[in-house]
């Protein structure tokens, strides 16, 4: 599935959600986002920071984690770890604790607090796209080498020299790194001291002696250090072995001599700022006039959320996107390279030109279904009972035409659902089928051009024996099971309603009756007769070739793969084949579920049931849709999965624990005191409530809107 749990999980910063009073802070139209220029090719921003770990050190679930006793020690321990004389840790403290670095201390301590941000310049796309050519040079060399009848490691070489040497982007693009502060002079105080100690360091070198000069323009106050590529030392690289590739790399050096790099240190407004590129650009127009990455038309709707808690906002460009991408005429390009090598085969050039022509057929076919590049814009806000988002993928794909109704069944309150609407893979499963046809007939001809005639009959009468089954196999799924699941609906449901208190013979569950997971799969359903009848011509399938088989001495038994049997869960039929007796619990019962419009994979005919069973749209996904048509939902119930596991821990872990706790640990640690440390943990673990996230299509984008719950310990 395309749409997975890391999409509903990853933009949510846990601490944020704890439901406290708002501090005072600046909104979204007073950040960088209003200084950093337009034309960047990504940005990155984390803001209230400083909030965030306040409302998670204010809570009582933090406090109640601190309480715990090997909380405790495990900080005493680190602490002292830390604290070791010699050790960087304790030198780093001593540092920072000196009454001269007070300020610096005070400064670091607020510099994350308030808003963090991350942008590289308009010309990050072409510089990474040219370490991809790089790449791809050293990859694609040898195998263009072996084609030739040359070296593969010079052709390696020589493919990375020549991207490089012939590539006009060979410069760095600047990337800056910002902090707001309230302490402007402080920063540049303790800057005029970074200054001082840089310059000291690296005037004692010749060749970077000068280099470390004050920087103040554009209203930044700070300083700065220039590189260039005269500063290597090329002639101590080893050139054994490039023989051929000599004067290249000359060349290359002596390019690579005029680039430049740049270090910027300052201070600009609210900023303290560090850059690193080709040149003082990305500082110099940092906050300056001239449009802002804010006015762009992939921010309008973070604009539009301006006033919120704002806790996070990511974007990259379209044309980053557009550089970085695998184009068409990447793939196509692979063509003539499979032209070439065919030259150094021994079949005709007849063959060889059928075969070439064919190729580069597919390689277009391929081409033609790669993802569109897109800018791509995500942010995330503080609200009174968690975490609120949004992702907007600018793709301009074609939105949902019919609704997502495989959602709802789910069974009722799953631990986890992931659904999503892909589309019908009838025809490119035939068009697969096509190509490996024609691909046959090619394997058939050099066959005979490179065995002969006797040869060629051999290999085509081995086919003979195995195309039979292959046609019906195309049959069974081209023309039956696809079309029966063409509807495109999928689902992944995870619960935890079943209970035993004995899951497994070896399993000693100390009495106790323990949930366990339910894993189960679902697609939906076009024509339910269609369906049934592919599974009946799979198994008739399978024992025809179990039948050729035994025919040929293999110990198979004559009855081959059984009937399944049968019955009824709700709407749906089940069919099962009855899982040996082994002591297991008798819910265990792995089967196939289906009904007229869904098909299931499931452990239990209980949970088969509940997901057969329609239920009605959760609030929490119309709240985040808008009434929007849907493509893709996740839910997870993190409070559910939590109340799962713990009855397992309990039971099971905790005896574990105190058979090998020492009676001689320190108070809070020992055997006794182990199940009530368990319990506060889990209780702690309970504040993460659910996460829910909907896709559809609003405008021009793909949007995602996600949602988390957390609630603080009563």
């Amino acid at each position: 599935m395309r749409f997975t749990l890391a999409r509903v999980i990853a933009p949510l910063a846990l601490v944020a959600a704890l439901a406290l009073p708002a501090a005072a802070q600046t909104t979204v139209n007073d950040t960088s986002l209003q200084r950093v220029p337009a034309d960047a090719a990504f940005y990155s921003s984390s803001l209230r920071l400083g909030e965030q770990i306040d409302l998670l050190v204010n809570s009582k679930a933090f406090a109640k984690l601190k309480s715990l006793p090997a909380v405790h020690l495990a900080f005493e321990h680190l602490f002292k770890e830390m604290h070791k004389p010699g050790e960087p840790g304790d030198q780093i403290f001593h540092f920072l604790h000196q009454p001269e670095n007070k300020d610096l201390r005070d400064l670091i301590h607020e510099l994350w607090r308030d808003e963090v941000f991350f942008y590289g310049g308009s010309d990050t796309g072409r510089f990474l796209q040219l370490m991809m050519e790089v790449n791809q040079s050293m990859q694609f060399g040898p195998l263009m080498a072996l084609t030739q009848g040359k070296s593969p490691q010079s052709a390696q070489a020589s493919a990375a020299i020549a991207a490089l040497k012939n590539s006009k982007n060979l410069t760095m693009p600047n990337f800056v790194l910002g902090f707001r502060t309230k302490k402007g002079d402080a920063a540049k105080g303790q800057l005029k001291r970074l200054e001082d100690l840089v310059r000291k360091h690296i005037d004692q070198d010749e060749h970077l002696k000068g280099r470390c000069k004050p920087f103040n323009e554009s209203g930044a106050t700070g300083f700065r250090v220039d590189f260039d590529g005269s500063v290597v030392p090329w002639e101590q690289i080893p050139v054994e072995g490039m023989d051929d590739n000599k004067e290249e790399f000359k060349e290359l050096v002596e390019k690579l001599k005029k680039v430049t790099l740049t270090a910027v240190f300052a201070v600009k407004g609210d900023y303290l700022l560090i850059s690193i590129g080709k040149d003082a650009s990305g500082v110099a127009q940092f906050g300056e006039k001239g449009a802002s990455l804010a006015t762009r038309p992939e921010m309008a709707p973070l604009m539009k959320k301006a006033d919120a808690r704002i806790v996070s906002i990511a974007y990259g460009s379209l044309k980053l996107s557009e550089l970085l991408a695998t184009k068409p005429e990447d793939i196509i390009a692979l063509g003539p390279m499979s032209r070439e090598g065919l030259k150094k085969t021994p079949i005709s050039e007849k063959l060889q030109d059928k075969i070439a022509t064919d190729v580069e057929a597919l390689l277009k076919d391929i081409a033609a279904v790669l993802p569109k590049p897109h800018a791509s814009m995500s942010f995330s806000f503080m609200t009174g009972t968690g975490v609120e988002g949004f992702s907007y993928s600018y793709d301009n794909n074609p939105g949902p035409k019919l609704p997502l109704t495989i959602v709802g069944n789910r069974g009722e309150s799953p631990l986890v659902i992931v659904a999503e609407r892909g589309t019908d893979a009838t025809p490119n499963y035939k068009k697969l089928v096509q190509w490996i046809k024609r691909f046959y007939v090619h394997a058939d001809a050099v066959t005979t051009e490179l065995a002969g005639e006797a040869q060629a009959e051999q290999f085509r009468a081995g086919i003979q024996q195995v195309l039979p089954y292959l046609k019906r196999f195309d049959e069974l799924t081209g023309d039956m099971l696809l079309p029966a699941l063409a509807d495109g609906q999928s689902a992944l449901v995870l619960d935890a309603k079943w209970k035993s208190k004995q899951w497994f013979p070896e399993l000693d569950q100390k009495g106790q009756s323990l949930p366990m997971l339910e894993v189960g799969i679902a697609f939906s359903v076009s024509d339910a007769d269609k369906l049934v009848n592919a599974f009946k011509g799979y198994r008739a399938l399978v024992n025809d070739i179990f039948g050729q088989a035994r025919n040929f001495g293999a110990p198979i038994p004559d009855e081959g793969w059984p009937e399944p049997k049968t019955k009824k869960a709700g709407p749906a039929t089940l069919y099962y084949w009855p899982v040996p007796p082994m002591g297991q619990d008798e819910q265990i019962l792995p089967n196939i579920g289906v009904s007229e419009k869904l098909l299931t994979f499931s452990l239990s005919a209980s949970h088969a049931e509940r997901m057969h069973r329609s239920a009605p749209q959760t609030q929490a996904i119309e709240k985040l849709a808008g009434g929007k048509l849907v493509s893709a939902v996740a839910m997870v119930n993190f409070e559910g999965l939590v109340a799962a596991a713990r009855p397992w821990v309990e039971a099971l872990g905790v005896p574990a624990l105190q058979e090998v706790a020492d009676e001689n640990a320190p108070p809070g640690l020992r055997k006794a005191d182990i199940p009530a440390q368990i319990a506060a943990a889990f209780d702690i673990l309970s504040i993460l409530k659910r996460s829910v996230a909907v896709t559809y299509r609003e405008g021009n984008a793909t949007v995602t809107h996600f949602e988390m719950v957390i609630k603080d310990l009563p």
